[in-house]
């Protein structure tokens, strides 16, 4: 202090919001710095390959506040993050299975990858079924095995709209919109920096994340690490834009990041094929 106070100060600051995605998910939080929570569900990228599954905790709070009975909220949860489990599923479940072939040892692996799956096509693969199960029983051969788009599923005899239905109930849809029991008022409660899920259409626009931050600068000497999120159909217009509504607001920096636009992005809402 002493120093500084004799010889002055150069690019120093008082107060900056530091880069809080990489501690965040060590540190608990739900979300990271000044902004929106990603998704409601979203899949981390594991360094060594692979994903897991990130659920939002403070749904069951919030809609207790707002008013809603356990069971209701327990339900709205399920809808959003799935049930895990094929007990219960329309279409695809345990006893459906059996009846195809399907043993206990075979449904018993499924059961232990479901709770944390992007999608339930994704765990009926070789690798969970196994190869004697898939070339003995279902029939199938390598090309069909080493195919990339194939779905045992459909070879099942499964249809989309079965598989879609099977899938909600046990990976989840992903998103709020349309949950049993959830007023539609209070859908902006549970908003994202994105769309959440395959079925989801509400997200927090570009332009509202800039406004917080333009909230906070003034009690911050120096800049906020924030992403600010914008849809996969964004253009350059809408980049302009952004960056011109920062630089009239006073803020100091902004990252600004499209959905899809970089093929390792840490943070996904959906497994799509688009994506």
């Amino acid at each position: 202090m002493s120093l500084g106070e004799k010889h002055g100060y150069r690019n120093a600051q008082v107060t900056v919001i530091a880069p809080t995605g990489t501690i965040g998910l060590l540190m608990d939080c739900d979300t990271t710095g000044i902004e929106p929570d990603f998704a409601l569900v979203k899949f981390k990228k594991l360094a060594d390959g692979g994903y897991f599954k990130i659920i939002n905790d403070s749904i069951p709070p919030a809609l207790q506040r707002l008013g809603y009975a356990e069971n209701h909220i327990n339900e709205i949860v399920n809808y959003v993050k799935g049930y895990g489990r094929l007990e219960g599923s329309p279409c695809i479940n345990s006893e459906v299975l059996r009846n195809k072939g399907f043993t206990d040892e075979v449904l018993q692996k499924i059961e232990e990858q479901l709770p944390t799956a992007f999608d339930i096509s994704f765990v009926f693969n070789r690798w969970i079924l196994g190869d004697d199960f898939c070339k003995e029983t279902l029939r199938l051969d390598e090309d069909q095995l080493s195919d990339y788009e194939f779905s045992i599923l459909k070879h099942l005899g499964f249809s989309d709209k079965e598989i879609e239905a099977a899938n909600d109930f046990i990976c989840g849809t992903m998103t709020i919109e349309g949950a049993p029991h959830l007023k539609q008022e209070h859908y902006s409660v549970f908003d994202c920096a994105n769309k959440c899920g395959k079925k989801g259409q509400r997200f927090i626009a570009a332009q509202a994340h800039i406004k917080m931050m333009a909230a906070a600068q003034p009690f911050i000497s120096g800049s906020i690490s924030k992403t600010i999120n914008l849809p996969a159909e964004a253009d350059v217009e809408d980049i302009k834009e952004c960056y011109s509504m920062s630089w009239k607001l006073g803020l100091k920096c902004n990252a600004l990041y499209r959905d899809g636009s970089k093929l390792s992005q840490p943070l996904n809402t959906s497994a799509g094929a688009e994506v």
